[in-house]
């Protein structure tokens, strides 16, 4: 059922704008890995502490996933939640530029990942209400992945790198901080709340947590899932070497 819903224009101005929130969340993820080259020197980080740093941010990413979302369905709130957790992962760049210390960096980080985490299925339930069933699939793949790819992998070095070399790694992290702000702002003006009728999808039964996982696809999705974003993130964490 579509009635009720937005507009399409709104539906694709909605997208677009989640899609771009996601891209610049992670050109503020992927930041350090294309920028250390640049700071495992200048810290004398070993390794080890590179693999801890990349692995600090997954998992407080992973933890405020599932933390975030809970948080935003008890609240009945998903803009602000977005918006402030977009502010908060900007914050986290600045303190990752002004770090002197390994310490300093992957408490950043972790914090960066906490902030991260939820943004995504927070998009994503928002794209749920507002979005017609039949372009439902469409508008999420969008959402998640064409805004990431583009800014995250393919932008993000091209932008970073030059501006580390030019006037430093701190430089570079701090620039990544701004995108964020100026997308926290857009969103915050311009999209607008679910009501709770969206949200809840009318009479459509909702599927338990241990309900999900009994069906087979689920559980198949889940570990290639796992093993593609570990895959993912020991190559972002020392594509360096390669």
């Amino acid at each position: 059922m579509t009635t009720g819903r937005r507009s399409a224009g709104y539906q694709m101005m909605l997208v677009g704008l989640l899609s771009l929130n996601f891209g610049i969340l992670f050109f503020d993820r992927n930041a350090l890995n294309f920028l250390m080259p640049f700071v495992q020197p200048d810290l004398k980080l070993s390794d080890t502490q590179v693999g801890l740093l990349s692995s600090g941010l997954s998992l407080t990413w992973a933890i405020a996933g599932f933390m975030v979302g809970r948080i935003s369905d008890k609240l009945g709130s998903r803009k602000p939640v977005i918006v402030i957790a977009t502010i908060a992962f900007c914050l986290c760049s600045v303190v990752s530029g002004l770090a002197h210390s390994f310490l300093m960096l992957l408490g950043a980080r972790i914090l960066m990942g906490l902030a991260e985490g939820g943004v995504m299925p927070v998009s994503h339930s928002i794209i749920a209400a507002e979005v017609d069933e039949e372009r439902r699939g469409l508008a999420m793949g969008v959402g998640q992945n064409l805004g990431s790819n583009v800014l995250g992998s393919a932008v993000a070095p091209l932008v970073l790198v030059p501006v580390a070399m030019a006037y430093g790694w701190r430089d570079a992290f701090y620039l990544a901080a701004i995108p964020g702000l100026i997308s926290a702002a857009i969103i915050w003006f311009f999209v607008k709340e679910p009501s709770a009728d969206e949200v809840s999808h009318g009479d459509t039964p909702k599927a338990t947590l241990a309900e999900a996982f009994a069906d087979r696809n689920v559980q198949l999705c889940a570990v290639i899932s796992v093993l593609l974003v570990s895959y993912l993130v020991c190559c972002w964490a020392f594509m360096r070497s390669i």
